[in-house]
């Protein structure tokens, strides 16, 4: 997984004007049900919109209407991401609406559970860090954690398709952290289940949980049928406009459901375990919930053009940390 991940990012101008061809300014869509919880008000993008306080946290939810997409992607020559997508493309149909993050869980909203638990992430573990300089990879580093990502004043050279360093200056400067509005990285899956716990334990009108990833791709697709819901530069932050890091969520265009961040700036943990088919019906599908190895969605600020898209699929064991990698959680009305 890891060291694929760079064979297959390389960015051509030409496929990215291509993609961003496939993918047409999606339409203003209207909420035909009623808001799952009261008081929701009516956003611009014409869905139902409701604001969750937690502790000192406002987690802003989207209401995802039911609807029908086409699941996966038939697509050729898209590097390492095309032995994990689903194939052949298929119908799916999630039947009942759901709330979704608007944007993914920040740090601010991490350490906000943290310090109301004293939750320290999985302990023995350290983190993948990719290593840009002349692409010498991933490896695993001790003392680098949410809190300090390890983050480099890296750039992507096109011309020589690697990362590098400006000067000497950059590769040494320490000052490069994530703001509190950046997506937290450096969380694995058994985290995020965790946090989920802990949002969970505060009672309110809803039930927090990890999306299933027909949920996901079905809630970035947002009724659109391309590889992207708009031209890359515009809606992500990527390997060749992310200076080598995160950046704070909401800053690119959001898709129709007014949805931000769901390609590109970081990888979002699903609930299901990696398979290479979803088993089970069309409607609703799920992975498995067994299994080590769990679903990643979107892409990164690492990643390229053949990897940020909506069908891109990648996988890692329940306890790993990566520097580019978080999640995302979704809700539903909690029954009395």
């Amino acid at each position: 997984m890891k060291g694929r991940i760079l064979a297959g990012c390389c960015l051509s101008l030409s496929f990215l004007g291509s993609l961003a061809a496939q993918a047409p300014p999606p339409a203003k869509v209207q909420a035909k049900d009623p808001p799952l919880v009261k008081g929701s008000t009516q956003a611009p993008s014409g869905l139902w919109e409701t604001k969750v306080k937690i502790g000192p946290c406002t987690f802003e939810m989207v209401q995802v209407p039911p609807g029908s997409f086409q699941m996966g992607t038939d697509a050729k020559g898209i590097g390492w991401i095309e032995e994990n997508v689903l194939r052949p493309v298929h119908s799916v149909t999630i039947t009942r609406p759901f709330l979704m993050q608007k944007y993914p869980v920040t740090v601010a909203q991490f350490r906000a559970f943290v310090d109301a638990t004293g939750y320290l992430t999985e302990q023995g573990y350290r983190t993948w860090v990719y290593v840009g300089e002349h692409n010498t990879g991933w490896e695993y580093k001790d003392k680098v954690n949410w809190r300090n990502p390890g983050f480099e004043h890296e750039f992507w050279d096109d011309k020589e398709q690697v990362w590098d360093y400006k000067d000497d200056l950059s590769r040494s400067d320490p000052s490069l952290v994530q703001e509190d509005t950046c997506p937290v990285v450096c969380v694995s899956w058994n985290d995020a289940q965790n946090f989920v716990q802990w949002l969970n334990t505060k009672g309110g009108k809803v039930t927090f949980r990890l999306p299933t990833e027909a949920e996901w791709e079905y809630a970035c697709r947002a009724g659109t049928t391309g590889e992207t819901y708009g031209s890359l530069d515009a809606i992500a932050w990527h390997k060749k406009n992310s200076s080598g890091h995160t950046h704070p969520v909401g800053q690119k265009q959001p898709n129709a459901f007014g949805l931000f961040d769901m390609l590109g700036n970081a990888w979002q943990w699903c609930q299901d375990a990696f398979a290479t088919s979803i088993i089970g019906p069309s409607r609703d599908p799920r992975g498995p919930n067994w299994g080590d190895t769990r679903v990643e969605r979107g892409g990164s600020w690492r990643n390229g053009d053949l990897t940020i898209r909506a069908a891109a699929r990648d996988h890692d064991p329940t306890p790993d940390h990566r520097d580019d990698l978080g999640f995302r959680v979704v809700a539903v009305a909690r029954t009395p």
